[in-house]
């Protein structure tokens, strides 16, 4: 214990409050001195002071009850709690009472207490050409905690902010957003691989599956994934579609694309090109076929017409570009003809996708990954929305990458996503239905 004559100021003796509390603040009073005393105070003024100072404010702002939402001292925004106060116009450069306010930005402010009751967030829709809106959220001592709208011209809506304790009924035209507790947004690196983002990734789609196995949500529209960041986490799966395909207990998934009213089904997926071509076989080309029409009949289209496309350039050419038409996919269109199916191919794959987008096929059968992907792609890069077919439950999802090189620059687009939901949206409501029942998910 340090000697107090060594002290900075003499220490002086405290009266204590009570015979039993020989300390002050849990310091001997002896050692008490003026240089303890005066930090203590900055500690006590920094760290009291936002919520002296929010309390006056609050308190203050309450009289706005009977008026409305005015400006305090003729210049500050202020309102009661739970509602927001703006500027109708810029501050004026003559004034003095803030050193440098933003001479562009209309400034708003709300204290709002959460513990009382939901509060609703309108957020501006006709936000001028060059201009955008931001709105932070912070808590008592100031620190930002989130922050709504960018400067990327972020649409405009209505945002309900409940306390974590609420359980009140949603209000209708608001979506429910699920909170996650398998990662800490603080941790997590943006646009890098990690097993924590691989973690949380799976966290949500497992969450997604079993709201939909148990009703509670009419369908999935599921965002990108990093396949290396699932790989590092140990993830013991490569993709979406392996993932439903396991916990919805269904063994027939197959993915689809719709683009511009042009679907492509895929015979293979996630194979090198090598394992793919092996994988081309007479009895799996039937067996796709077989599935392409039946999504095809359940997508309301009653006398489908489906291409299959070729592997080799030319169609393989009677076998002297190689035999996979000839002893695999020739077979297995003859037998789906034989059932009935309206199936023509092999068609060379550089015309096959032109011609069904105008309109001479309903649909192709791609045979690997890239084939149709390529196509599709061209097409329409943004609005390529992915389907995946065989399940008890509705999932579509965007058709691009995670794009971590752009991660949280502002310049990633949102078009796709969006035309995931809406096809998910058109298929619910339509009573689309592309798999068939489960008895229970697997476990």
């Amino acid at each position: 214990m340090p000697n107090p004559s060594q002290a900075p100021y003499l220490a002086r003796q405290f009266t204590p409050a009570h015979p039993d509390l020989p300390d002050a603040a849990g310091v001997p009073a002896r050692l008490a001195n003026e240089r303890y005393v005066e930090s203590l105070a900055r500690i006590v003024y920094y760290w009291a002071y936002p919520a002296v100072d929010a309390f006056g404010r609050t308190s203050s702002w309450e009289l706005m009850k009977a008026s409305g939402p005015g400006a305090t001292m003729g210049l500050f925004p202020g309102a009661p709690k739970n509602t927001m106060g703006y500027l109708d116009d810029h501050m004026s450069p003559a004034q003095r009472k803030v050193v440098t306010p933003n001479s562009d930005t209309i400034y708003g402010v709300s204290f709002v207490d959460l513990t009382r009751e939901a509060v609703v967030v309108q957020t501006p829709n006709d936000v001028p050409k060059g201009q955008y809106w931001t709105i932070q959220i912070c808590d008592l001592f100031t620190t930002v905690v989130h922050q709504l709208g960018s400067a990327s011209n972020t649409p405009g809506g209505k945002l309900l902010l409940v306390g974590p304790n609420w359980s009140g009924e949603k209000p209708d035209g608001f979506i429910d957003v699920l909170h996650q507790d398998s990662a800490d947004p603080a941790v997590l690196r943006m646009g890098k691989v990690q097993a924590l983002g691989g973690e949380a990734a799976y966290a949500a789609i497992r969450t997604s599956i079993e709201l939909a196995m148990a009703g509670r949500i009419a369908g999935v529209a599921t965002t990108p994934i990093n396949k290396e960041s699932l790989k590092a986490a140990k993830i013991p799966f490569i993709g979406h579609t392996e993932m439903f395909a396991e916990h919805t207990g269904a063994r027939e998934e197959m993915t689809m694309f719709t683009i511009s009213g042009l679907k492509i089904f895929f015979l293979t997926r996630h194979l090198s090109l090598i394992d793919a071509c092996r994988q081309i076989t007479r009895e799996r080309t039937l067996s796709g076929i077989e599935k392409c029409m039946k999504a095809l009949h359940q997508l309301g289209i009653d006398t489908p017409h489906l291409a299959v496309a070729a592997l080799n350039p030319h169609g393989g050419e009677d076998g002297l570009f190689g035999r996979e038409e000839m002893d695999a996919i020739k077979p297995a269109i003859e037998a789906a003809r034989a059932r009935g199916m309206h199936v023509s191919g092999p068609v060379p794959a550089d015309s096959v996708f032109h011609m069904a987008r105008i309109g001479r096929y309903d649909a192709v059968l791609s045979l690997y990954h890239d084939q149709g992907h390529i196509a599709a792609k061209m097409m329409d890069f943004e609005k390529t929305v992915s389907v995946t077919l065989g399940l008890p439950i509705l999932r579509t999802s965007v058709d691009h990458g995670t794009a971590f090189d752009i991660a949280g620059t502002g310049k990633a687009s949102a078009v796709s996503m969006i035309e995931a939901i809406k096809v998910a949206a058109e298929y619910v409501v339509r009573g689309v239905r592309l798999g068939d029942e489960v008895a229970q998910a697997a476990e």
